[in-house]
């Protein structure tokens, strides 16, 4: 998102609903990332320090993922427990 807001504007650049999941490899997301949109903007963004602070965000971002995963289906297997009366 940060990239996409900084080519297109932050005001033409919207979060929307969650439509999928994509697996990746966090510490080929800097590789991936400047392949895509140029090494010079990606380390405008997020630092030229070949990919670790993004690795780092990306690894943080996975694990709320995990936590806001498990936290829905731990709500979903709740709902489920009730007997019918």
């Amino acid at each position: 998102m940060t990239i996409l807001r900084s080519i297109f504007g932050k005001e033409n650049v919207q979060e929307g609903e969650r439509v999928g999941e994509v697996e990746l490899e966090s510490t080929e997301e800097h590789g991936r990332l400047s392949a895509k949109y140029g090494a010079p903007r990606v380390a405008k963004i997020y630092g030229d320090d070949d990919g670790e602070r993004l690795t780092e965000l990306v690894e943080k971002n996975a694990v709320k993922a995990q936590k806001a995963t498990a936290d829905k289906a731990a709500k979903g297997d709740k709902s489920g427990d009730k007997a019918p009366e």
